[in-house]
């Protein structure tokens, strides 16, 4: 097993252990699921921003301190300040801050719980460069979060950026837009 898998098989019995359901769970009412939906789009809504004006703190607003990452290079980082750390030098390499940033799509949010949430969103980037200046073509990243209610804060548990991409073993899909 390679490393990033171990990572993977970590994050998974994470979220096996967060999903499990607490005895005293109740069902949300549909004002509240409704309030925890805006809420939940504000704060992907804020670390976008974060991430498209190059501004770590709003970037890394929404993780945990125990919350796991991964991203669509194969990085991961467990922890809120390893998060933080390598954020803050993704937000400051000439070839990150070269790409200019489409419109965030939101894709899709299922409820696991009242209090645990998987939340889908796309974004298109153009003009990224490669660490030597390539272009790195356009990307359309796919990031699913696990977010959890903590008292009245909803948090990112989990985090995995997947680029779609042509090439592979099949034919390119075509791209679907919620």
């Amino acid at each position: 097993m390679n490393i990033p898998s171990l990572g993977l098989l970590s994050a998974a019995l994470a979220l096996a252990d967060i999903a499990a359901p607490p005895s005293n769970t109740e069902p949300a009412s549909v004002d509240q699921q409704s309030s925890d939906v805006q809420q939940i789009k504000q704060i992907i809504s804020e670390a976008t921003r974060g991430w498209d004006e190059f501004d770590l703190a709003a970037a890394t607003a929404e993780y945990a301190d125990d919350a796991s990452w991964f991203n669509a290079f194969g990085r991961e980082r467990h922890g809120r300040a390893a998060i933080q750390e390598l954020v803050g030098r993704v937000l400051a390499s000439p070839g990150f801050r070269a790409g200019k940033k489409g419109q965030l799509e939101f894709g899709g949010l299922q409820f696991l719980r009242p209090d645990l949430v998987m939340v889908h969103t796309t974004q298109e980037t153009l003009g990224q460069k490669q660490l030597g200046g390539a272009d790195l073509g356009p990307r359309r990243t796919h990031i699913f979060r696990l977010m959890q209610k903590t008292g009245p804060r909803w948090q990112t548990r989990i985090w995995i950026a997947s680029d779609q991409q042509g090439g592979g073993t099949l034919p390119a899909e075509p791209t679907v837009r919620n």
